[in-house]
C-alpha cells in the first residue's frame, strides 16, 4: 500500500481538471443518484444544516446538493486546494461556500468537535491507503449524518490495489501510482458502529446508461452487462462496485 503523502500528491494530477470542470457542464449519474439518496435520508422541510464536503475538489457536488438543501451552509475542504479556482470560475454558489485547504487526517485540528451537522466524503475513501483514520476524523467533527460514496462489496474481503497508468511509451502518467481499493461493506459497517455511529444505511449505485470503453486504454469508467442485463461499471481492468452509505451519528 502507498503511504499517505504519496496518495495526497497523486490526487493532484492534471486529469482532475477535466473531471471537475465536466461536473458543472454535465452532472455525473452518480451525483444525481447521491442527491436522490440524500433526499430519502434527510427531512428536507428544514434544510438549515451546516455541512462539509471532505475532499471537495472543484465544489460541483456541493452545488448540486445545494439544490435539495437550499438553506445549508457549506464548507469545502481539499488537500491541495488546486481545484478551488475552478469553483470560483464555474460554481454558481461559490460566494456561499467557505473553501478550506486542509488535510483529511487532521480534521479535528482544523474544526471543533461536532461542528458540522452533515459531512460528505464523495468518491474519496477508495483512493486513500485505507479508510480508518480518515473516517475517525470525519466522525469527530460530525453531529448528525455522514454520507459516503466509494467502492464497497458485500464480500468479507478488502482489496488494496495500486494503479499505474502508462503512456504510449510505457512511462507512468501524471498522478501514478495511486490507490484503487474495494472495501468490505460489512467490515466498514462494524468499524463505524464501533466508533459511535448509531446506524448505517446503504444502497448500491447501478448506473442507468451505457458508457463506452476509453480509447486510450487507461483508467476511465465504462459499462458491461451481466447475464441479467445489469450494467456493471469498470475502470481499466477493475470492477467498480459503488455504494452510497448514510451513517447516522445520533
Amino acid at each position: 500500500m502507498a503511504d499517505k503523502e504519496k496518495v495526497k500528491e497523486a490526487s493532484l494530477g492534471e486529469k482532475g481538471n477535466h473531471y471537475h470542470k465536466s461536473q458543472y457542464e454535465n452532472p455525473k449519474r452518480s451525483t444525481i443518484a447521491l442527491c436522490d439518496f440524500v433526499s430519502k435520508m434527510l427531512p428536507l422541510t428544514d434544510s438549515s444544516y451546516n455541512a462539509i464536503d471532505v475532499g471537495c475538489g472543484g465544489g460541483a457536488n456541493m452545488y448540486y446538493l445545494s439544490k435539495i438543501l437550499p438553506d445549508t451552509k457549506w464548507t469545502g475542504l481539499d488537500f491541495g486546494g488546486k481545484y478551488f479556482d475552478l469553483a470560483k470560475k464555474y460554481s454558481p454558489i461559490y460566494d456561499q461556500i467557505k473553501f478550506v485547504q486542509g488535510d483529511f487526517y487532521e480534521l479535528s485540528e482544523i474544526f471543533p468537535n461536532k461542528s458540522f451537522d452533515l459531512a460528505f466524503s464523495i468518491q474519496n475513501l477508495s483512493w486513500l491507503p485505507d479508510y480508518e483514520d480518515a473516517m475517525k476524523e470525519i466522525m469527530v467533527i460530525t453531529k448528525k449524518w455522514i454520507f459516503v460514496t466509494s467502492l464497497f462489496s458485500d464480500f468479507n474481503i478488502d482489496v488494496f490495489s495500486e494503479v499505474i497508468e502508462y503512456d504510449d511509451e510505457w512511462g507512468s502518467t501524471e498522478g501514478s501510482p495511486y490507490n484503487y481499493n474495494i472495501y468490505s461493506y460489512g467490515k466498514f459497517k462494524d468499524f463505524c458502529l464501533d466508533c459511535g455511529a448509531k446506524e448505517l444505511i446503504s444502497e448500491d449505485f447501478i448506473i442507468d446508461i451505457d458508457l463506452p470503453m476509453p480509447e486510450n486504454k487507461q483508467m476511465g469508467t465504462y459499462t458491461l452487462k451481466d447475464i441479467n442485463e445489469k450494467r456493471l461499471q469498470f475502470s481499466g481492468p477493475l470492477h467498480m462496485p459503488w455504494k452510497m452509505i448514510a451513517i447516522r451519528m445520533e
